[in-house]
């Protein structure tokens, strides 16, 4: 499913089980399993992330996935036009600090718009980003990264915002591909998988 750094550490997801490396991936550790099976596992610099059960739930660990604290996802459903959790929709949660973003694009042919929520207490609480209103992205949504204030996500571009995703520019030179698949970010670089 993804694999990530938080923390010093390395941890992987597959399936039903995230694994923990604290020697650069030389030996791993199970450290969290769940019957339903993960849909999406990231972390932010403050906590890691997991969606598991079609996205229908939201846990968030500080301590490197030692405890668990349930999100409420209840008013992702209350603020998007399209259920966050239905299978034709992409979807991407990620942030910074305590700033979440959930990120959202409907399963159309070409030209996709996003909707997003945010959060400013970690997931506690969302509110409906860029007043409700759709940005476009282009593509499909499959990934993104978020540092400082610099919004990153992938679909047939790379996709930039610097205001809170309320806009999107494209700035890709030298990438010559259809889709972007993956992308991480590491120190001062991002780093992308292509098709």
């Amino acid at each position: 499913v993804s694999i990530f750094e938080f923390k010093n550490e390395i941890f992987a997801a597959q399936d039903r089980y995230i694994y923990r490396s604290s020697d650069g991936g030389l030996t791993w550790k199970t450290v969290f399993t769940n019957a339903v099976g993960y849909s999406s596992v990231t972390a932010t610099d403050s906590f890691l992330l997991a969606f598991y059960g079609n996205r229908t739930r939201l846990v968030r660990s500080t301590d490197g996935l030692r405890t668990w604290k349930s999100i409420d996802t209840d008013t992702l459903v209350n603020h998007l036009e399209v259920d966050p959790f239905g299978g034709d929709s992409f979807k991407w949660v990620g942030g910074t600090g305590s700033m979440l973003y959930y990120f959202q694009t409907g399963n159309l042919h070409s030209y996709c718009p996003i909707q997003f929520c945010y959060s400013s207490d970690g997931g506690d609480t969302w509110h409906r980003g860029n007043n409700g209103n759709q940005v476009p992205i282009g593509y499909k949504l499959k990934d993104g990264i978020n540092f400082g204030n610099h919004i990153v996500l992938a679909s047939n571009q790379i996709q930039h915002s610097l205001d809170s995703a309320g806009t999107f520019f494209t700035q890709q030179t030298g990438i010559k591909c259809a889709r972007i698949g993956q992308i991480i970010h590491q120190e001062n670089s991002v780093f992308s998988t292509t098709n």
